[in-house]
């Protein structure tokens, strides 16, 4: 997730990828084989274009849409919720996405007036998240977070939906 983060074009030039995480990345990629050949497959081809559509070039870019970025933000954004609520809840789903062309600070001020629950930051814009919180018990959440002052990214939190109980008894035997 870390070399993957800090290789998007919004992070890499965040101070302190270029001056610490930049030789893990390189360090990381070099000495584990199987690592390099995940992160090459992670790349695809996109078009770059204007607000108004225009087509400017190609340009690689990485697919978020793989198992173990939707295991990292459900452990960040449960997380999150205990972090700041103290709510344990056995399970709950995730909904994530990244926010294109957006900053934490911006979104809340998008969000019309209406005030996160929780925020918080860890270094200098290393990560900073801002929280909403409906019911901790049921853990109905939306949390903002963004990464090294570039990738933001959306996860909202709700219960799974319930089984009627016709469909979830188990069969009786004979």
């Amino acid at each position: 997730m870390r070399n993957i983060l800090v290789s998007l074009a919004d992070s890499e030039r965040h101070p302190d990828v270029v001056k610490d995480l930049r030789g893990r990345l390189l360090r990381s990629l070099t000495k584990d084989w199987k690592l390099f050949k995940r992160t090459l497959v992670s790349l695809l081809q996109v078009d770059v274009r204007t607000e108004a559509g225009l087509f400017l070039e190609k340009a690689a870019a990485f697919n978020l849409d793989q198992p173990q970025f939707d295991r990292f933000f459900k452990r960040l954004a449960r997380g999150l919720l205990f972090s700041c609520t103290k709510t344990s809840f056995a399970d709950c789903l995730v909904n994530w996405r990244p926010v294109a062309g957006a900053n934490a600070a911006g979104l809340e001020t998008q969000l019309h007036g209406v005030r996160p629950a929780y925020t918080g930051a860890v270094g200098s814009r290393v990560f900073d998240y801002l929280g909403f919180v409906k019911d901790p018990r049921r853990a109905l959440s939306l949390w903002i977070v963004q990464f090294y002052g570039g990738p933001v990214f959306m996860m909202l939190l709700h219960p799974p939906p319930r089984r009627s109980p016709a469909l979830s008894a188990s069969p009786r035997s004979p």
